[in-house]
């Protein structure tokens, strides 16, 4: 990759829209951990794509999948299969490599052979919602001591093993470490939510977007649904909230809630090693 950061920057602002402090944030953290694959015209960028590694958890053993993002294709060179070709070979590299994306248009990567192994069920928290009046207590990530960052980060892949997933994001301090920063980034926070004697009852990822809260991720404890809703609500000073996940709000039903499932899958996952198998797949949100 022999493009400089500013070339990387400007292509990216212009496919993605996104703020200056979340650039700042993606090409001070993140940019440095991908291998960056890039095409040129004319000595000039024209394509790219940032390969991220983490650590995963695929059929129970440790492994490193790499997170695509970054996808971006200047305007007048769209059309010509310039990225198809820049993925091919860019996979090519990674031998029996790992790779799970969040596609904006599924049916281009079929054809790279990715497969849908995520989608998302939405809930909207309307004005109409009325609180039962529990709360708990909430922490930022840089709120919580040693002891109550682990006791979180067991609660959240405690939840994930319960559910037997076959492909997951294993949690350690040092994922939540660089989610908060990237929430921060979107002008959000991580936040924990307490019962009264201590004990965990949710994970949120939080972020501010077009003029309201999102909430991309909640891992909460079964049958705490409306604690956890009612707590985010109170915290947050609004009455009405987006919630990108519905998978672990059980049971959360009534008047002011409306769950919408998403058409389009949330994540695609390719395995070089072979077909990608059917798989149970919780990656639901890594900003």
């Amino acid at each position: 990759m022999g493009n400089s950061k500013k070339e990387l920057r400007d292509l990216w602002r212009r496919s993605f829209g996104d703020t200056e402090a979340y650039m700042d944030y993606y090409f001070s953290q993140k940019a440095p951990a991908s291998d960056i694959y890039t095409g040129n015209e004319g000595g000039m960028l024209a394509s790219m794509a940032f390969f991220t590694p983490y650590s995963v958890k695929l059929f129970g053993a440790n492994k490193t999948a790499y997170y695509i993002v970054g996808v971006a294709t200047e305007e007048k060179y769209r059309g010509e299969h310039r990225m198809t070709r820049l993925l091919q070979e860019a996979m090519a590299q990674y031998g029996n490599g790992i790779f799970f994306l969040c596609p904006m248009t599924p049916r281009v990567y079929t054809s790279l052979g990715f497969r849908p192994v995520y989608w998302r069920e939405t809930t909207h928290i309307r004005p109409d919602y009325v609180p039962q009046g529990r709360y708990g207590s909430v922490k930022k990530w840089n709120e919580l001591s040693l002891q109550e960052c682990q006791k979180m980060i067991v609660f959240v892949n405690g939840k994930l093993q319960k559910e037997e997933f076959d492909f997951y994001i294993e949690r350690s301090i040092e994922y939540y470490q660089q989610i908060s920063l990237e929430l921060q980034a979107l002008e959000g926070n991580f936040y924990s939510i307490w019962d009264e004697k201590g004990g965990v009852l949710a994970a949120a990822n939080v972020i501010f977007e077009d003029g309201g809260f999102q909430v991309t991720e909640l891992i909460a404890d079964e049958g705490a649904g409306e604690i956890v809703i009612d707590t985010l609500l109170n915290y947050l000073c609004v009455k009405s909230l987006q919630i990108d996940d519905s998978y672990f709000l059980h049971g959360l039903h009534g008047i002011g809630i409306v769950r919408e499932k998403q058409d389009k899958p949330y994540i695609m996952c390719r395995m070089l090693s072979g077909d990608t198998p059917e798989i149970r797949c919780y990656i639901n949100d890594i900003t």
